[in-house]
């Protein structure tokens, strides 16, 4: 683990960027809503009229940006399986950004309010000194 003061003191700008593009346990937990998301949008465009009406036309699909399970797919290719690789490699990329943006912008937040902390507390030591000297008339 790379300290802050380490990449302060030497330069060393890939440990600063390592720290900054490190995935920490919001990539996992956004990896899982990114695939749920997708297989949600699946099952969710059920096309339940197209079944009743006429079932040759019916087409039910999941996975995006390429589909990768296709159940009554003409060809009869139930799992695409390059195509899942895609998908999974998109996945993984989406959840990857998503965590880093996270963690980048709760570092980011935690700073400011350390900073308006200190200068609170700053504020309030000033005006108990104040308080404290005695008034001449």
């Amino acid at each position: 683990m790379v300290e802050e003061k380490e990449y302060k003191k030497e330069g060393n700008v890939s440990a600063s960027l390592r720290r900054f593009f490190r995935p920490t346990i919001i990539f996992e937990y956004a990896f899982a809503f990114v695939v749920l998301f997708v297989l949600a949008i699946g099952f969710f465009s059920f096309p339940i009229s197209a079944l009743l009406s006429n079932p040759e036309e019916f087409s039910f699909e999941i996975g995006y940006p390429f589909v990768f399970i296709s159940p009554f797919a003409e060809d009869n290719e139930l799992f695409s399986f390059s195509n899942f690789i895609i998908d999974f490699l998109i996945y993984l990329l989406l959840a990857y950004l998503i965590d880093v943006s996270i963690s980048n912008f709760y570092r980011a937040m935690k700073k400011s309010i350390k900073k308006d902390i200190k200068t609170d507390e700053k504020e309030i030591e000033e005006e108990r000194l104040e308080s404290e000297q005695p008034k001449s008339l």
